[in-house]
Order: C-alpha cells, then sequence, then structure tokens
C-alpha cells in the first residue's frame, strides 16, 4: 500500500484488496486513520496508529520493511 502524508491510501496491489476485502474505488476514499482500520501485530495485540510503520516512515524518513501487521 502506498500512502501520502495525511495517511490517504494512493495505491495498492490487487492482494491487499483481496486481504482487506475491499474493492480499489473502497481503498481510494479510506485513509490510514485508526477509526477505519482495526491494526493488530504478529502476536494479535493492537497496532497503535502513531507506531504503526508508514507514520514512523512519515516521521523519520526511515523506511519500513518487511513489518508484519493484520487487520
Amino acid at each position: 500500500m502506498l500512502q501520502n502524508e495525511e495517511g490517504s491510501v494512493l495505491d495498492c496491489n490487487d492482494t491487499a484488496l483481496v486481504l482487506l476485502g475491499v474493492t480499489r474505488e473502497e481503498m481510494s476514499i479510506r485513509t490510514a486513520d485508526e477509526s477505519q482500520w482495526s491494526s493488530v501485530r504478529q502476536d494479535g495485540s493492537p497496532y497503535p496508529y502513531e507506531e504503526q510503520p508508514a507514520r514512523i516512515t512519515l516521521r523519520t524518513g526511515v523506511p519500513g520493511n518487511e513489518v508484519i501487521m493484520g487487520t
């Protein structure tokens, strides 16, 4: 998934759509805001919005690669 600074989804691959159970149109109007997504860590614990890889990358400029998270 590719997001801008505000968390709006700019693009994603087809696998993301299938995994999240949304259409491309639905994805395009969503943001990463936690009220729309309920993200979890690999162990099932909550993944707070400000600790998610995209938010860290936007703050620090350091890419968040190979991070496992679910919804």
